[in-house]
């Protein structure tokens, strides 16, 4: 299908839009998104995104007040905004837990760790600063998928931010570093491919931007007379959600061709206009994006085409329907809920009596009775009426997967005594049923946070002022360059514990940690139950663990470096024989030399040998190695194994094992006990470190 105002499709390779000249490459964006927006309008998925919209903001369209509908007024309305609330807690449900961005190194060097916890405090930085407020973008990326479907996040580098650094002697003017810039964006402002099956093989977008245009002409000189004839043409007002311009002001529309690296272009590009008239930019995609830097949100597509879908959308009927039968029955009330006196003809009730908005009615009371007027019971609705409107209630929540307990009316679905459990385990089938929702909060999360340092790694040129996280966790300031941050391979999340969130739940892991061990003093106790940070206390045993898994895989390769004394032996033994667990690994005579061998330097330091001597306790204590029992041989040696014996001719059955003999069933040793070994007076001295394996 050709697109919209172009004369066919493409019909050569030179012949593709993302190849051509910058002015012709401009006029086919212009005719692309005129496409998009057409298609858009005509599907009516602007009319949707528009219901949406207004029915999320629907007491602001009202303005907080009752306001009159039907076709002469009859009716009074009210906005209930089920919608609203609904939508609300689906997003403090994804975002509630505050993200822990975890950089990954490309190996696990020293300074590969040191680059690790100054992109963690980078990320912790962009997170505090409002001009960027990470968290906040994330959170208005995450409330757009819900309203529209999709919601998306531009990384840019703007070159026009950040601290002077340098002096242009051309223009006699300062030059700013540059800084990160992130923006929301929703559907209508990211022009695609209407034409895709799938949104995951996008290639490129067109971002459009609003930007001040007396800014952009500061910024492209050159072009000063054109952008200040610019402005908004009405023709605008379907391009976006809530139509907002105007020709005399001073935004207008900056587009942006964002074209991956692919094998047609293979260095991508990057087109920057205003119209087909006023290119400002035109290149390759530039280096420190390592893909379109626009990112989507998405906790559902519509399957088969490039778009998203959201069950807050199923909701949208149901909500309206509420306010509609709440209003029915408050139009009720409001006609007639006026109180109505009746009393004869001769009484001497007053107006001031009455007061004001009260009706006095008469009747001749010397006729009897049957002349007076009986009651008409207008302002009663129907118990049904208010059944129904419970029902919807809880349905639009059901769909949306927002029960009641978790909205805060647990009396509406649990009748009588209610259980903690049974309160728990609505709120986990909440969080359960909204699962995708938070895993596409934690997939854009990774990818702008990777983006984010990517971009300071490639365009830091000059020292910056940036943030580093100590090994305590405390943040403090350090000045950075680009190459600090070269070895960051990606940047990856963690979702911060639920019960760290509450201070009970603070106070139950750090009696649950006091309790294993892992605290050892009155600061380390306080600042779990004040912050909930755990890395501080358990990174030393982290760092342990990933020494020996690091051991492990290394030998696979062959010999590594003895042990150390201040290792946790019992650790690494029990770690390292898991590497001859199987049989394909004890038919490996090298892999059985180099593990047994690397376990006895661990032994010789644990038990002792005639070169280190026995293991002195305080040096135990360290490493938390356990104390020998008195009558413990001063040395353990593990026996030599045999290499497997060679195999026979073809068809030869391999000879049984020679099964040694068992030796004698004796009393079994006592249980090593702390403290079992006296300390002996004096100082204590490390035994002398192995002498290092040749290369």
């Amino acid at each position: 299908m050709p697109l919209v105002g172009s004369k066919s499709p493409t019909q050569s390779i030179d012949d593709y839009f993302a190849r051509l000249p910058s002015s012709e490459c401009a006029q086919r964006c212009i005719e692309i998104a005129d496409n998009f927006y057409t298609d858009a309008l005509r599907s009516g998925r602007i009319s949707l995104y528009r219901t949406s919209f207004y029915d999320y903001y629907e007491s602001f369209l009202v303005r907080g007040q009752l306001y009159r509908k039907g076709s002469q007024g009859e009716q009074v309305g009210i906005t209930i905004n089920n919608y609203h609330n609904l939508i609300k807690h689906r997003v403090t449900m994804a975002c509630q837990q505050k993200i822990a961005y975890d950089p990954q190194a490309i190996d696990g060097s020293h300074s590969a760790m040191e680059q690790v916890r100054l992109a963690k405090g980078l990320l912790n930085l962009y997170t505090e600063r409002p001009d960027i407020d990470l968290d906040g973008n994330l959170r208005q990326t995450t409330l757009f998928s819900q309203l529209f479907a999709e919601g998306y996040l531009s990384a840019l580098w703007d070159e026009t931010k950040g601290k002077p650094v340098a002096m242009d002697t051309e223009t006699d003017s300062l030059v700013p570093e540059g800084d990160v810039v992130l923006s929301v964006h929703d559907p209508l402002d990211v022009v695609r491919d209407v034409y895709r099956s799938n949104s995951k093989k996008d290639q490129w977008y067109i971002l459009k931007e609003e930007c001040n245009k007396v800014d952009l002409a500061v910024q492209y000189p050159q072009f000063e007379k054109d952008i200040m004839a610019d402005s908004m043409d009405a023709i605008y007002k379907d391009r976006q959600i809530y139509p907002c311009y105007s020709p005399l002001s001073d935004i207008i529309w900056k587009w942006t061709l964002f074209h991956d690296r692919t094998i047609a272009v293979p260095q991508g590009r990057m087109l920057v206009y205003v119209s087909d008239r006023l290119v400002l930019s035109d290149g390759p995609l530039p280096e420190e994006y390592d893909g379109i830097p626009v990112h989507r949100m998405a906790s559902e597509d519509l399957a088969g085409s490039p778009w998203g879908y959201t069950d807050s959308w199923d909701a949208l009927p149901i909500c309206n329907a509420i306010s509609r039968l709440h209003s029915t029955v408050l139009t009720n009330n409001v006609t007639f809920g006026l109180q109505h006196i009746i009393g004869p003809n001769d009484s001497n009730v007053t107006e001031a009596q009455l007061g004001i908005g009260l009706t006095y009615i008469g009747y001749d009371a010397s006729k009897g009775p049957n002349y007076k007027i009986e009651a008409l019971q207008l302002t009663k609705s129907a118990p049904e009426t208010y059944e129904y409107i419970n029902t919807l209630t809880q349905t639009a929540g059901t769909l949306m997967g927002i029960n009641e307990v978790t909205r805060g009316n647990p009396d509406l679905v649990l009748k009588g005594a209610q259980s903690g459990a049974a309160l728990a385990l609505m709120s986990t089938q909440s969080i359960q049923f909204n699962s995708d929702l938070g895993k596409a909060y934690q997939s854009i999360a990774e990818r702008v946070g990777t983006a984010i340092i990517k971009m300071l790694a490639k365009r830091s040129v000059v020292p910056r002022q940036g943030r580093m996280l100590g090994m305590s966790g405390k943040p403090y300031s350090k000045s950075f360059q680009g190459s600090d941050l070269s070895m960051i391979d990606k940047v990856t999340v963690k979702t911060g514990n639920p019960l760290a969130q509450t201070t009970s739940g603070r106070l139950q892991i750090a009696d649950s940690l006091l309790q294993g061990g892992f605290i050892k003093n009155r600061q380390d106790y306080m600042m779990v139950i004040e912050t909930g940070t755990l890395d501080p206390l358990l990174e030393s045993y982290d760092m342990e663990i990933s020494l020996i898994k690091d051991e492990n895989d290394a030998m696979g390769q062959g010999p590594i470096p003895d042990a150390i004394v201040f290792d946790t032996h019992t650790d690494h033994i029990a770690e390292h024989k898991t590497l001859l667990a199987s049989v394909e690994a004890r038919r490996n005579p090298q892999l059985i030399q180099t593990v047994t061998k690397h376990i006895q330097s661990h032994l010789d330091f644990l038990a002792g040998n005639a070169q280190h001597g026995p293991m002195n306790p305080i040096l135990a204590t360290i490493g938390n190695q356990p104390s020998l029992p008195p009558g413990t041989p001063d040395a353990i040696v593990l026996p030599k194994m045999a290499a497997p014996p060679p195999a026979g001719p073809p068809g030869t059955p391999p000879k049984p094992p020679t099964i040694p003999a068992r030796p004698p069933i004796g009393p079994k040793p006592p249980m090593p006990k702390p403290g079992a070994v006296p300390v002996p007076g004096g100082q204590v001295a490390l035994p002398k470190s192995p002498v290092a394996m040749p290369q």
